[in-house]
């Protein structure tokens, strides 16, 4: 399981995984700014 991932890690380019980190880090901001919004 962990060797495949890695092997589809290193397929990917840097760049699209930038891509990714910064989608999943503005998700994680806008979960954080929610939940101390309520």
């Amino acid at each position: 399981m962990k060797s495949s991932l890695f092997f589809i890690f290193k397929s990917l380019s840097k760049k699209s995984l930038i891509k990714i980190a910064v989608k999943y880090y503005a998700e994680f901001q806008f979960t954080c700014a929610y939940f101390t919004h309520l």
